[in-house]
This record gives C-alpha cells, sequence and structure tokens, in this order.
C-alpha cells in the first residue's frame, strides 16, 4: 500500500509541476496558436501552490524531488509576485498624482446588491477618495430623471469638472439612459478618443489627454470584453446544483467556450490597443477592468514595457474580483504606468459596493522626460 500511495503522490507532484511549467509560459501564447493556452494561465496559481506544497514536503522527507519542484518555481520568475506583495508607501508629494479604477457596475441600477443604498455610498466613497482622476467602467447615467443623474454627483462629490463618457444610449420613456466608460479629471482635459470602437462593438479603451502643470500625461481607460455569464452559469459554478445531469454538463462546456471565445477577443483588443499606446506623444497610463489575469496573453500583451502598480507598490493579494458566485478570487482590474511615472502608493480597496473591487495608485511623473 506504501508502494501505491508514494507512486500515487510521484505523479500527482509530476502532474503539478507539468501543469506550473505550461502555466508559466502560456501567457506568451496568443490563443489564436493554441486556444487552451488562456485556461491554464488562469489556473496558475493553484498549480503554482501545488507544486511549492508537494517540494515543502519533499523538502521535510529529505528528497532530491524537492529540488525539481523549486527549480520549475524558479524559471517562472517573477510571476509569482503576481500573486502577493509586501511593499511600503512612499511619503506623497505636493504634484502626485492619484488614480481611482473601479468598475462601479452600474451604480447597482439592476438590485444585483440588496441594499438600496449602494449608490450613496459608491459617491461617498468617490468622495472620501479624493482621487485626481478617475476611470470608471459600467458608468450609468440618466439625462432625464430625477434618480442616476451619475455625471453631475461625481462631478461634485470627486470635484472633477472635467470628463470624457464614451456611451451608447438607449431611449426608454423619454428617459436617454446612458452606459459605457468615464473618465473624470481634476486637470484640464485637451484631447479624447475611444480606441476600441467599432472594430469590436460597444467601447472597450478610451484616452484622455490630461494637462498638469506644464505636463500632458495619456490615461487610457479599458474594459476589455466581458465573460458574458449568465445567471444560470453563476449558480452552475457556485455548485448549488446538487445533481450531475446531462443538461447541467452541456451547460458546463458552454461556459468552457465562453471563457475561450472571451479570451480570443481579449487579446485582439490587446494587440489593437497596444499599437495604439506605443504611439502615444505623452506619457501613459493604463487603468481599468482587464478582465484578465497577469499570467494571460492579453494581460502580458499590454503590460510590455510597463510598470505594474501592484508589483510596484502593492500588498497582500491583490484580488479584485470573485469569492462569490462560485468564481474563485481572481486579480483581474489593474493600473500600468511607463517608465516615466514612479509608482509612490498602490491600494486595493475592499468596498463591497459592486462585483469588483477599486484599486487607486499614487504616481510621480518625472519631470525629466
Amino acid at each position: 500500500m506504501r508502494s501505491i500511495a508514494r507512486f500515487a503522490l510521484h505523479v500527482l507532484f509530476t502532474l503539478a509541476i507539468a501543469g506550473l511549467l505550461i502555466a508559466q509560459f502560456g501567457g506568451s501564447i496568443n490563443p489564436s496558436k493554441w486556444v487552451y493556452s488562456q485556461l491554464v494561465g488562469l489556473a496558475y496559481p493553484y498549480f503554482l501552490f501545488a507544486t511549492l506544497g508537494f517540494s515543502i514536503y519533499f523538502i521535510l522527507r529529505k528528497k532530491r524531488a524537492a529540488l525539481i519542484g523549486l527549480f520549475v518555481i524558479a524559471i517562472g520568475w517573477p510571476n509569482p509576485v503576481h500573486l502577493i506583495q509586501f511593499s511600503s508607501s512612499e511619503g506623497i508629494k505636493e504634484g502626485d498624482i492619484k488614480l481611482l479604477s473601479y468598475n462601479i457596475r452600474l451604480f447597482n441600477k439592476y438590485g444585483w446588491k440588496p441594499d438600496l443604498n449602494v449608490s450613496d455610498q459608491l459617491l461617498g466613497f468617490i468622495h472620501e477618495e479624493e482621487a485626481d482622476i478617475l476611470c470608471f467602467q459600467e458608468f450609468y447615467h440618466i439625462e432625464k430623471g430625477p434618480t442616476f443623474k451619475s455625471l453631475n454627483h461625481v462631478q461634485d462629490t470627486s470635484n472633477s469638472a472635467n470628463y470624457y463618457f464614451e456611451h451608447f444610449e438607449k431611449i426608454d420613456l423619454d428617459k436617454h439612459r446612458f452606459f459605457g466608460l468615464v473618465t473624470f479629471s481634476k486637470y484640464p482635459i485637451i484631447n479624447h478618443g475611444n480606441v476600441l470602437q467599432p472594430n469590436f462593438g460597444k467601447a472597450g479603451a478610451i484616452f484622455t489627454d490630461i494637462i498638469i502643470d506644464t505636463d500632458t500625461i495619456r490615461v487610457y481607460n479599458i474594459h476589455l470584453k466581458s465573460l458574458g455569464f449568465a445567471k444560470d452559469d453563476y449558480s452552475l459554478l457556485a455548485g448549488e446544483e446538487q445533481t450531475i445531469t446531462e443538461e447541467q454538463i452541456n451547460r458546463g462546456k458552454g461556459i468552457i467556450r465562453k471563457l475561450l471565445e472571451a479570451s480570443a477577443v481579449r487579446s485582439n483588443q490587446a494587440i489593437v490597443l497596444k499599437a495604439h499606446i506605443e504611439k502615444s506623444p505623452y506619457p501613459v497610463i493604463i487603468a481599468g477592468d482587464f478582465n484578465e489575469t497577469p499570467f494571460t496573453f492579453a494581460y502580458q500583451t499590454l503590460r510590455h514595457n510597463l510598470q505594474d502598480g501592484f508589483r510596484s507598490k502593492g500588498n497582500g493579494m491583490g484580488y479584485t474580483y470573485g469569492l462569490t458566485n462560485g468564481v474563485p478570487p481572481l486579480k483581474i482590474d489593474h493600473i500600468l504606468a511607463d517608465q516615466s511615472f514612479e509608482f509612490i502608493d498602490f491600494t486595493n480597496q475592499n468596498t463591497n459596493l459592486s462585483d469588483h473591487e477599486p484599486i487607486s495608485a499614487t504616481l510621480r511623473l518625472s519631470r525629466d522626460n
């Protein structure tokens, strides 16, 4: 029996190592070349912790197999630092720029959160943050009506007179309702544009050129392709249904198909967006809902030659989505910046007011650039 157990242990260890090897380099593979590369990338944390756990076990047993596991982890460096960070913030100086990014899920318009005061709480949070630049995804505004005059409310609560709102409009019962991406700024906006429309449907990325003192920076606010999961999909992921039926198996296949299709779209979006970024005449910040973890092609395409705020000044695990509806915790919201900036601070907020959590960063622009 002991020999069978040892054999099984080594088989599991080998599978963990093989999965980790593929996951570590899956992010460099365009899904058009290998469609499953992104799924393996999503599983990177699990392969990492499994390999680390086995390695520790073998170290305690004084087995050389531990060296194999540690070697595989080492060749994937710095991937592990995307999972956890321990950093200290620097002293904030006058002229530093604070940026807030938040997928606010339409200010809870459709009642995903049972608390009817979510909209007011979101505005209160925005007011307390005192950010200089605010990037919101899934923003909702009603032009005519007593509620959800969100543009006006955010302008007042954030003291940001300037904004660029890229939206699509729906006229319903004489109410002009707007959904989309919006960037607010306390500083003047001299130019703006839509990057990912019309080729990819509704806006997936916008940019604003902002004057700060005598400098101009470009801020990209992005919301890459969502998964499009339905309520039944989340129910299946959460394991709420006790029996396995043919229908559930088909729905499970549908979830995988949605993951693969959305990943392919985001990869194409990232390629188009990166080409636009590389032509920017100004220092660049990218913020928003990538819908991608750091171990995927789209994220790594966008991060090339840029700094990640979490890696520079983050603390803890950095999760921004998950822990509800059966979805594992994921870090899919990011703030990136080019080498013209220095990250002074990066914070993962905890509000529980949307399906995402907000992130904020304080950046310092080098005046030598």
